[in-house]
C-alpha cells in the first residue's frame, strides 16, 4: 500500500471531508483499474452480485454523457456543507453555449428564427460538435455552480464516461492528484 501513500495524501489534501477511513485498505487486484473500479468503489458506489453499494461518503460519481445529470447533494462535500445548489438550468445553458460556440465556430449568426434552430441542431455538423464539446460545458457549468463555494469536479477516469471526483477550487491541489495517477501509470487524464 505504501505505493498509493503519494496518491492518498494528494486525495486527502484536495478533497473536502475525505479522511483516511474513506480510502481503500487494500491495494487493487491486478485486472481492477485505477480509477474506473479500485477509487470509484470506495469514494462513490458500486454494483456487485445484483447489488448496488454506497461508499459512506461519496466523493466521487459517474456520470454518461448522453445524459450529464448529477444529484450534487449526493457529494459528501455538499452534505457536510450543509448547502444546496439547484441545477435545474444546465441543460438550457449546455444548449445555449453549444449552439452559440458551434454558431461562432462556423462563422454563422445565432438563428432567430425557431424553424432554422431546430434544422440547425438536427444538423450532422452539430450533433459531431456537440459530441466532442458538451462534456466541457457541462462540466463548467457545474463548476460554476460549485465555484462559490470554494469546490469542483474533476474527471479522473479516462473511460468514454466521467468518473468525475469533488475536489476543492484549488489548482495545485487537483495538478497533485492528477501527478499522483500519472506516477502510478494512469497516464490517460483527460483535461
Amino acid at each position: 500500500m505504501q505505493r498509493y501513500t503519494p496518491l492518498f495524501n494528494a486525495l486527502l489534501a484536495a478533497v473536502p471531508y475525505l479522511t483516511r477511513e474513506d480510502l481503500p485498505k487494500a491495494p487493487p487486484a491486478e485486472d481492477e483499474d485505477l480509477v474506473c473500479h479500485w477509487l470509484f468503489k470506495h469514494l462513490g458506489w458500486y454494483h456487485e452480485s445484483g447489488e448496488w453499494h454506497y461508499a459512506d461518503h461519496q466523493f466521487m460519481e459517474y456520470m454518461e454523457w448522453k445524459e450529464p445529470h448529477l444529484k450534487l447533494g449526493k457529494f459528501y462535500p455538499i452534505q457536510k456543507l450543509g448547502i444546496e445548489i439547484d441545477a435545474t438550468g444546465i441543460d438550457d445553458e449546455v444548449c445555449k453555449r453549444t449552439l452559440a460556440e458551434f454558431c461562432a465556430h462556423e462563422g454563422i449568426p445565432v438563428p432567430d428564427d425557431q424553424g432554422e434552430l431546430e434544422d440547425l441542431f438536427e444538423s450532422e455538423e452539430m450533433e459531431m460538435f456537440a459530441m466532442f464539446n458538451d462534456s466541457n460545458y457541462v462540466l463548467d457549468a457545474y463548476d460554476a455552480l460549485l465555484k462559490p463555494h470554494g469546490l469542483r469536479l474533476i474527471d479522473i477516469g479516462y473511460a468514454e464516461n466521467a468518473f468525475l471526483l469533488m475536489v476543492k477550487d484549488d489548482d495545485e491541489a487537483v495538478g497533485n492528484v492528477e501527478q499522483a495517477l500519472i506516477d502510478l501509470g494512469y497516464v490517460d487524464i483527460e483535461d
